[in-house]
């Protein structure tokens, strides 16, 4: 028991420890403390990295302290409910429930009722589950104001994205892995995994997304809200490689979506030209949605990674969270076509989850980056990999392939892989 209470000491301690550090450093910089309200601090993008590693500090002493407070069984059973969490949270993204309340204002649960379409009996019930997690606020009894999350649904179009499709094809994809497994076993097929199960077809993925353009409209979305976000952040990807290396040179963006990645180094080193390749929609929207400022130097165009690359003799192919999509059969496919491309001395740079040893990275990064392998277990039968496990993979691709070196920028989940052809 005493060795409990020092822990819970230890905790308490650190926890204030580190708020005081990022509450003292959002102050020195003008910037707004965080609030569940509305204006608050809007994000945590570009801290230093002490002060980000404060911040994880607080983040996982506050997860360990809320869980030697409830005691085992007491977790357990908070833990294994909190889909009713997520249930309320789809509820209100579906019937957009946050497009109905004020961003500046409250309004009654019976106007919010009428204005949404929706019961009112109904609404409240799930509105008020979903306030305990900070989604909505009742500022006095029967009216409702925004949080900052909720705020954000109405705002970011990225983040409606995002949140849109954990909540929807995400979740339902969760439900269904057991089974997949249990029919399957550890398959290494696209058409074999927790998504075909749970939308009842036998399409991979992406297929199944080019058939539906919102879909692929909302998976643009999500992309670029995690290229905003410090753990996936473009900016700090920026880093995993020295990209004053190639001077004036070609960067090919395969998989690059709406184009976040190239845009991050674009506005570092504006000398380097970048063309971003993703399904033909995708570079649409990515060609029109690029500023005017850019537009002479980031190009876009719709390819096939399965087929031959287009584009020869660049200096960096770059595949940013393209390659933790696909088992390993398909990436080698991948690479192989890359690489027909490639002149003596291109490089392929695979910004990709580097699966660490237990315990080498903070939990918080861990934990997202082991969350990420699931999710691509539940979707394409692929994963992260351990630098064992990439350097067999691009060796399988073509022995002309050497690896050079894995870095990661702390605080990202991410790493640089950086791989020369040596022919």
């Amino acid at each position: 028991m005493a060795s409990s209470t020092r822990r819970l000491d230890q905790l308490a301690a650190s926890v204030s420890s580190s708020a005081a550090i990022l509450g003292e450093y959002l102050e020195s910089r003008n910037l707004p403390q965080p609030s569940v309200n509305v204006g608050g601090l809007a994000g945590y993008s570009g801290l230093p990295p002490d002060i980000s590693t404060a911040r994880r500090s607080l983040q996982e002493s506050v997860l360990e302290l809320a869980y030697l407070a409830s005691g085992p069984q007491e977790y357990m059973i908070r833990y294994t409910t909190e889909y009713v969490g997520i249930t309320a949270l789809r509820w209100i993204y579906h019937f957009r429930i946050f497009e109905h309340v004020p961003l500046d204002g409250v309004v009654s649960y019976k106007e919010l009722a009428k204005l949404a379409g929706q019961d009112e009996r109904t609404l409240k019930r799930i509105v008020r589950r979903a306030i305990l997690n900070r989604f909505f606020i009742e500022p006095r009894p029967g009216y409702i104001a925004h949080t900052s999350s909720t705020a954000l649904l109405l705002k970011d179009s990225d983040v409606r994205d995002m949140v849109g499709l954990m909540i929807e094809e995400g979740f339902d994809s969760s439900t269904r892995y057991s089974e997949a497994y249990e029919k399957w076993g550890p398959s290494n097929s696209a058409t074999e995994t927790a998504f075909q199960l749970a939308f009842q077809t036998d399409l991979k993925y992406f297929d199944w997304l080019e058939q539906r353009p919102e879909n692929l409209r909302r998976f643009g979305g999500m992309m670029k809200a995690h290229g905003t976000n410090e753990s996936y952040s473009s900016e700090n990807f920026v880093k995993v490689f020295n990209w004053s290396l190639i001077g004036e040179g070609k960067v090919v963006d395969i998989g690059g979506g709406l184009g976040h990645m190239s845009i991050a180094i674009a506005k570092e080193f504006p000398n380097i030209k970048f063309v971003v390749q993703d399904f033909p929609d995708t570079a649409k929207q990515g060609a029109e949605r690029c500023s005017e400022e850019l537009r002479d130097r980031i190009s876009f165009e719709g390819y096939d990674f399965f087929n031959p690359q287009p584009v020869e003799g660049a200096d960096i192919y770059m595949l940013k969270a393209v390659l933790h999509d696909h088992p390993d059969p398909d990436v080698e496919k991948i690479i192989r076509n890359t690489v027909t491309a490639m002149r003596p001395g291109s490089r392929i740079l695979i910004i990709d989850g580097v699966l660490p040893e237990p315990g080498a990275m903070h939990p918080v990064e861990e934990r997202a980056v082991r969350s990420l392998d699931l999710q691509m277990g539940m979707f394409f039968n692929a994963g992260e990999r351990d630098p064992e496990q990439w350097c067999s993979v691009i060796a399988n691709s073509d022995p002309r392939l050497k690896v050079k070196s894995i870095n990661r920028v702390p605080g990202n989940v991410s790493s640089g892989i950086e791989v020369v052809f040596e022919p």
